[in-house]
This record gives structure tokens, sequence and C-alpha cells, in this order.
């Protein structure tokens, strides 16, 4: 006998995810109305530039988790639900500007598979990639504080080059005789 399907419903915290940022999406499959145990098998993937951080299906669900899909499978007794948390990571710098997310629910007994797709817009990043620019790209009248360690840094490594070369006899300022002899 065929039974309805089990519900799917999911939903993330905001209605738009940020680049750079990690969303997480939660919600429910099921109840199972069926008179008997089901093995559910919950299903995603989602568009480049977005990738899953990590998925937990409670109770004890087991979930195999790669970059831009998942699957996860979990047994429901009659009347029960299963709760799901989906971590997904949108890319500071590839972001699409949706992330589209299919998700699916197969289940041992006909009928009772569903579908969905979940369509999130992408907003305008939250002044990340500016911080990003400003730390690769910056002026050194705005930073000169930047400018010590790099002197630091060089000074070490002209002492570390002149004690070497002392070391090793090719001191140009070395020599066998005295200072204005020809040798």
């Amino acid at each position: 006998m065929a039974g309805r399907a089990l519900s799917l419903d999911v939903r993330f915290s905001s209605a738009q995810l940020t680049p750079g940022t990690v969303a997480t999406m939660r919600g429910t499959v099921g109840p199972n109305l069926s008179d008997g145990t089901e093995a559910v098998t919950i299903s995603g993937t989602v568009t480049r530039g977005t990738g899953y951080r990590g998925v937990h299906v409670a109770p004890d669900g087991e979930c195999v988790v790669l970059t831009t899909s998942f699957t996860c499978t979990v047994a429901l007794a009659p009347g029960d639900s299963a709760e799901l948390d989906i971590r997904l990571r949108v890319d500071a710098l590839n972001a699409p500007a949706v992330a589209r997310q299919q998700l699916s629910v197969a289940s041992s007994r006909p009928g009772q598979g569903n579908a969905t797709t979940s369509t999130v817009p992408i907003g305008p990043d939250d002044g990340s990639q500016a911080l990003a620019a400003a730390l690769t790209t910056f002026e050194m009248t705005r930073l000169p504080e930047a400018f010590l360690p790099l002197l630091a840094m060089f000074l070490f490594a002209l002492a570390a080059t002149h004690a070497g070369r002392q070391r090793s006899g090719t001191d140009s300022r070395s020599s066998n005789g005295s200072p204005g002899e020809n040798p």
C-alpha cells in the first residue's frame, strides 16, 4: 500500500545569505504516517560557490557530506519526525547571486518520496571583501606602523648575512693586509 509523501519543511534563519559566512537551515522531515518503521534517505545538492559545512539529522541519523552534496539516512517509527540541521557555507570570493539547494526525501515505502528546491538570494558583502582588499593593498601613509616589522625583518636579514660572511671569510671589509695595501 502506497503512503502519503513525507513532509519536508526546511528554512534558513534569514531571507538573505552573505558571502564569506555560514548559514544554518533547520527543519523537519515527517512525520511517518505509515504503520511501520521506514528507512528514510535525505539528499541535497547546492550550486557552485556554496558548499555544505555540515549536516546533522536527529535522532540517530547518519550523514555523508561532500562539498556540494550530502546524503543522510534515518529510521522513522510510526508518527516520528526527524530534525534536520544543514550548515551552508557561502564562498567569499566566488559566491553566486542566488544559492539553489535541491533537497529530496526517499522512503522504503513507495509514494512517500518528496522533493523541494530552496532558492535564497546572496546579498551584498558585509564589508569583509573591503577589509580583505585593505589588508592586501594598504597604503603606507595610512598604516605607518606596518612598516616597522618589515624594517625589523630587513635589518635581521642583513645582520644574519653579515654574520654568515664573517664566519666564512668572504666579508669584503676583511683583508689580510693593512688598509690601502694592494695584494
